[in-house]
C-alpha cells in the first residue's frame, strides 16, 4: 500500500490535533439552549449575592465588635471624658487607620466627648449631626461613604464608631455576574443603603418583598409589571435588617446564547485559517525544500530525475543511500590536492579567498593553504602576470624568517586564481579574540600587541615591503603565545585588477587619509593603520567607523577621534600618546619608522616584564564571529561624495 505523502499527513495530523477537536466543542457549546443559560446566570447571580452577603455581614461584625469592646471598656465607661479614656480613643484610632470618628453620648444624648481626624473634622461634624439612631446607619461623604456603629455605654449612654465603608463597597462588584448586572444593599423599608443604584424601581417588586421577608437567600426569574423578565437573587446580611439585591435582564441569556455562538464559528473557521496556513508554511519550509534535496541528491548521486514511489521522507533516505553509495565508489574525493598540498579541511573563508588547513607530504608538516580569487575577466596571460607578482612579493617574504611575521612557504597558480601555503598558525585572529573578549583587551595587552605588530612591520619595512591592508582579521594569535601579521603583499597582486587609476586597496575605517586623498601608501600609512587596530584594542571602538563607507572615509579625514585614554582609564597615558601619534592626519606627523614605535612599547614591555598570555574564554560557547568588514577598492579622488565597493566574494 502507498504511503501517503508528508504533506498530505501533516495535513491529516493537523486537523486531527486542532480542528476536529473545536469542531466538536463548538458543536456542544452551540447547542446549549438558552433554558440553560437561563439557569447558569441564575446559579452565578445567587453564588454572587450570598458571598456578597456574607462579606458584608462579616465586616459589620468586625466593626460592631470593635464598637462593643470600647463601650464596655472600663476606662472608657468609668470616665468618658477623662485623660485616661481619650488616651484608649487615641490609641484606638492610631491603630485602626479606617476609623473616622469615635463619639461618646450621655443618656439624654448630650456629647460627651468627640475624637476625629483632623482632615475629616467638618465632614464629620456635619454627618454625625445628620445620622439616624439605628445600629448600623451610611453616611455619605464628601467623596467617600462611611458607617456609622452604634454601642450601648456600661453605664448609661451610647456610643458611635464611624469607620471607611469601602470594604463593604468593594463587595458590591463580584467580577462573575458581569457589566450588565446590578447589585445592592437595601434596608427593610425598601431604602437602598448603598449600591449601584440609588432606588429599588428597577428590582421586580416580588423579588424586594420576599427578601425583606423571607429573611433567607434565594434567586430565580422574576416578572416586573410591564411583563419583563428579569433573573436575580437575594441574600439577607447576617443578623442586620439590610439584604443584598442583585439583577439582571432575562435577555441576557439570549446574548449569551449569540455570542457563544457567534465566537464559536469564528474559532473553527480561524481553526480551518491557522490549520491551512500552518499547511502553507510546511510546505514552503519542509516538505518543497525536502523534494528539492532529493532531486538534488539524485543528481549528485546519478539517478536523475525518476520519479520515486513513497513518501518524501522514504525519497529522502534513498537518496542519501545513493549518495552514500556515490562517494564510496570515488576514493578520489578523499584525496583532493592543491598543487602537491592535500586539502584536509576549510579554516575560514574571506572577500579574496577561502583558506584551507592542508598538508605537505613532502616536508610532512601541517600548512594553511590560501587561495586568491583572481576571476576570469582577465586572460591567461594577465592572470599569470598577476601570479608572478605575488610570487615575486612571496619570495621576498619566504627570503627572511621573523617571529612576527606569518612564515610564506610556496606561491602556486591555479585555474582562475593561486594559492598561497604558508606557516599554520594555530590559534585565532585578533578580529574573533577580540569579539570573544567583549570588544577590548587590557591594557598591558595592548602594549604586547602594539610591539609584535610595530616589530613585523619593521620587518617588512627594512626589506621594500608594505603590508596596505593591516586590520584585527590579518593578526593571528598562536596559543603557544606568538603574535604574527599575516597577507603580506596580496594587496600589490589585487591593486592590479584594478582597471580604474582612482581606485585604492585597502579596508574602510583602516585605510589612511593620505591614501583616501588618492595618495600613494607608504609605509607611515602601515602605522596609522597600526594605530586604529590599537585604538580598537583599547577601547573596544573602531575610531572612524560610521555605518556606510562614505561616512568612514570622510571620518577618517576629518574626525579628530577623542583620546584612547578617556574611554578606557586603565590606560597608560604613554600609550594613549603613542596611538595618539600614530592616527595623525599628516603623515609626517607619525613616527618615521616601526622600528621607533617598537622601540618606545618595548621599552615599557621590558620595566613591567610583561608577556603575552592566550586566553581564550571556555565557558561561552562556540559561535560564529560577527561577519568582518572585507578589504575593498575605494574611489578616491578627493572622496567627491563617490564611493565604490568591488565585490571580492
Amino acid at each position: 500500500m502507498a504511503r501517503l505523502s508528508l504533506l498530505t499527513r501533516t495535513l491529516i495530523a493537523l486537523f486531527a490535533v486542532g480542528v476536529v477537536p473545536l469542531a466538536i466543542v463548538s458543536w456542544r457549546l452551540i447547542g446549549i439552549n438558552r433554558e440553560g443559560m437561563t439557569l447558569q446566570i441564575i446559579q452565578t447571580h445567587a453564588l454572587a449575592a450570598k458571598s456578597t452577603a456574607e462579606r458584608i455581614a462579616a465586616f459589620l461584625a468586625s466593626r460592631r465588635s470593635l464598637a462593643d469592646a470600647i463601650a464596655s471598656n472600663e476606662m472608657v465607661a468609668a470616665g468618658p471624658r477623662s485623660t485616661v479614656s481619650r488616651e484608649v480613643l487615641q490609641n484606638i484610632m492610631e491603630a485602626d487607620p479606617d476609623v473616622a470618628a469615635i463619639v461618646l453620648n450621655a443618656a439624654d444624648g448630650a456629647e460627651l466627648i468627640r475624637l476625629q481626624r483632623t482632615d475629616k473634622s467638618r465632614e464629620m461634624t456635619f454627618l454625625l449631626a445628620n445620622a439616624q439612631k439605628e445600629p448600623f446607619a451610611i453616611l455619605q461623604g464628601e467623596q467617600e461613604m462611611f458607617l456609622a456603629v452604634r454601642a450601648p455605654l456600661r453605664r448609661g449612654g451610647s456610643l458611635r464608631l464611624v469607620t471607611r465603608a469601602a470594604p463593604m463597597i468593594d463587595a458590591l462588584k463580584p467580577q462573575e455576574i458581569g457589566d450588565q448586572a446590578e447589585m445592592v444593599v437595601a434596608g427593610p423599608a425598601g431604602e437602598v443603603k448603598f449600591g449601584s443604584v440609588q432606588s429599588l424601581t428597577g428590582f421586580p417588586p416580588s423579588m424586594v418583598s420576599t427578601a425583606s421577608i423571607a429573611r433567607t437567600s434565594g434567586s430565580g426569574s422574576f416578572k416586573m409589571p410591564d411583563g419583563r423578565e428579569v433573573l436575580g437573587a437575594y441574600s439577607p446580611v447576617g443578623d442586620s435588617d439590610w439584604y443584598v439585591l442583585s439583577r439582571q435582564p432575562g435577555e441576557a441569556a439570549r446574548v449569551v446564547e449569540s455570542g457563544m455562538r457567534r465566537n464559536s464559528a469564528l474559532a473553527l473557521a480561524a481553526a480551518l485559517l491557522l490549520g491551512t496556513l500552518i499547511a502553507g508554511i510546511t510546505y514552503a519550509g519542509v516538505v518543497r525544500p525536502i523534494r528539492q534535496l532529493v532531486r538534488a541528491q539524485r543528481r549528485v548521486a546519478g539517478a536523475g530525475n525518476v520519479q520515486q514511489s513513497g513518501d518524501e521522507i522514504k525519497q529522502l533516505e534513498s537518496a542519501f543511500a545513493l549518495l552514500e553509495k556515490r562517494i564510496s565508489d570515488q576514493e578520489e574525493l578523499d584525496r583532493i590536492f592543491l598543487g602537491r598540498y592535500q586539502v584536509l579541511k576549510v579554516v575560514g573563508e574571506g572577500g579574496m579567498g577561502t583558506v584551507f588547513r592542508g598538508w605537505d607530504p613532502k616536508l610532512q608538516r601541517a600548512v594553511a593553504l590560501k587561495t586568491i580569487r583572481l576571476g576570469a575577466a582577465q586572460s591567461r596571460d594577465e592572470r599569470h602576470q598577476l601570479v608572478q607578482t605575488l610570487v615575486n612579493e612571496a619570495v621576498t617574504v619566504a627570503r627572511f624568517s621573523h617571529p612576527n611575521i606569518v612564515s610564506v612557504y610556496d606561491v602556486e597558480e591555479s585555474e582562475n586564481g593561486a594559492f598561497i601555503a604558508m606557516e599554520l598558525i594555530d590559534g585565532v585572529s585578533l578580529e574573533k579574540y577580540l569579539w570573544r573578549h567583549g570588544g577590548r583587551v587590557k591594557a598591558d595587552e595592548v602594549t604586547l600587541l602594539g610591539v609584535a605588530m610595530a616589530r613585523g612591520l619593521a620587518a617588512a619595512h627594512e626589506r621594500g615591503i608594505i603590508h596596505r591592508d593591516m586590520k584585527p582579521a590579518n593578526v593571528l594569535l598562536d596559543r603557544n603565545g606568538a603574535i604574527k601579521v599575516t597577507d603580506f603583499g596580496i594587496a600589490d597582486l589585487l591593486s592590479e585588477l584594478k582597471s580604474d587609476s582612482g581606485l585604492i586597496f585597502g579596508t574602510p575605517g583602516y585605510i589612511p587619509p593620505e591614501c583616501v586623498n588618492g595618495g600613494p601608501f607608504s609605509p607611515r600609512g602601515d602605522l596609522f593603520s597600526m594605530g586604529v587596530i590599537l585604538y580598537e584594542c583599547a577601547t573596544g571602538v573602531r575610531p572612524f567607523e560610521k555605518g556606510s563607507m562614505a561616512k568612514t572615509l570622510r571620518n577618517t579625514l576629518t574626525l579628530q577621534v577623542p583620546s584612547p585614554r578617556s574611554l578606557n582609564e586603565s590606560l597608560d597615558a604613554e600609550i594613549d600618546e603613542v596611538i595618539l601619534k600614530l592616527l595623525q592626519k599628516q603623515p609626517e606627523q607619525r613616527y618615521a619608522t616601526a622600528t621607533e614605535v617598537a622601540d618606545v612599547l618595548d621599552k615599557r614591555v621590558r620595566e613591567r616584564a610583561l608577556r603575552w598570555s592566550f586566553v581564550w574564554p571556555a565557558t561561552v560557547f562556540e559561535r560564529p564571529a560577527p561577519e568582518q568588514q572585507h578589504a575593498a577598492f575605494v574611489k578616491t579622488r578627493g572622496l567627491r561624495r563617490t564611493m565604490k565597493l568591488v565585490g571580492l566574494r
